[in-house]
């Protein structure tokens, strides 16, 4: 791993990690990186009235407690030992302190080279660099980034829109600022369940939700290209595990082993996964 935020960091029990925080960092609404802005962050990344994906993903069942050893080092302490807990580090996102903690933000802020200036729902967002940052100045300026599948993108620059098969970020580059570039990602679509609320906390849903799921008709939405996932992580990721297999589909009655309650619960999810689906296509 290569040190960002953090510059270096150490195990200080099984339970426990000690992180040394880069100095001179500041979010893009002048807020400065520090263990207090970190501490904030993972507050908020654990708050249970809000659903977050890095929580749900990556440290679902970790709970951590923060403590502050001074302005720029940070102990974190969790419910069991993690000994890859700094990998899992690297995906989660510092928010600034002065961010909302009454639920979800469609304004973050946070420390990298950039800074959301739109963000049309479903269509597209709008970025520009940051003069203050801290860290390499990225080349290109700014511009606009869409994941929209074949339909027009909109982007704040005056040349024709042209259309695109495959989802892709649009930037124009800064010696050619017309020229638009497709810039291929390794995005991950799935449908993720939050296993603390219920009918979810119940393991017996949740596997009668991934029998009742077609895998293979999902290939649909996403073009050809599209590979169907077998885990949380793919082969080129560090905890890939290829003895791991799908669950298959199974058409008929999956969630016949639930108590009648459950499956009531489990047909209204699987009616609402259908209809995305539908839609969709």
């Amino acid at each position: 791993m290569k040190p960002e935020l953090a510059t270096s960091w150490e195990q200080t029990a099984p339970d426990t990690w000690r992180f040394h925080l880069r100095e001179g960092v500041k979010f893009s609404d002048g807020a400065p990186f520090d263990a207090k802005a970190v501490v904030a962050s993972i507050d908020r990344l654990q708050r249970g009235d809000m659903t977050c994906n890095t929580k749900q993903q990556t440290l679902g069942g970790v709970d951590i407690k923060t403590t502050i050893v001074s302005d720029y080092v940070v102990d974190f302490k969790t419910n069991k030992p993690i000994p890859i807990f700094p990998t899992m580090m690297t995906v989660v996102q510092m928010s600034s302190p002065n961010m909302t903690l009454e639920g979800a933000s469609r304004n973050p802020v946070g420390t990298g080279p950039y800074v959301l200036t739109a963000w049309n729902a479903g269509t597209d967002i709008t970025v520009e660099r940051r003069d203050d940052y801290w860290g390499e100045k990225p080349a290109v300026s700014g511009g606009a980034m869409s994941g929209a599948r074949n339909r027009r993108c909109a982007r704040p620059w005056s040349q024709p829109a042209r259309q695109t098969s495959r989802p892709s970020s649009r930037l124009p580059m800064p010696t050619t600022p017309r020229r638009i570039l497709p810039i291929r990602t390794a995005k991950r679509r799935g449908f993720a369940s939050a296993r603390t609320m219920p009918p979810l906390d119940d393991k017996r849903v949740r596997l009668a939700l991934n029998l009742a799921i077609d895998r293979e008709g999902l290939k649909v939405l996403f073009g050809e290209e599209a590979k169907l996932a077998e885990q949380l992580v793919g082969p080129n990721v560090n905890g890939f595990n290829p003895d791991i297999q799908p669950f298959p589909m199974i058409r008929k009655r999956p969630n016949s082993f639930l108590p009648r309650r459950r499956r009531t619960a489990c047909r209204s999810t699987r009616r609402s996964l259908s209809s995305v689906a539908t839609r969709s296509t």
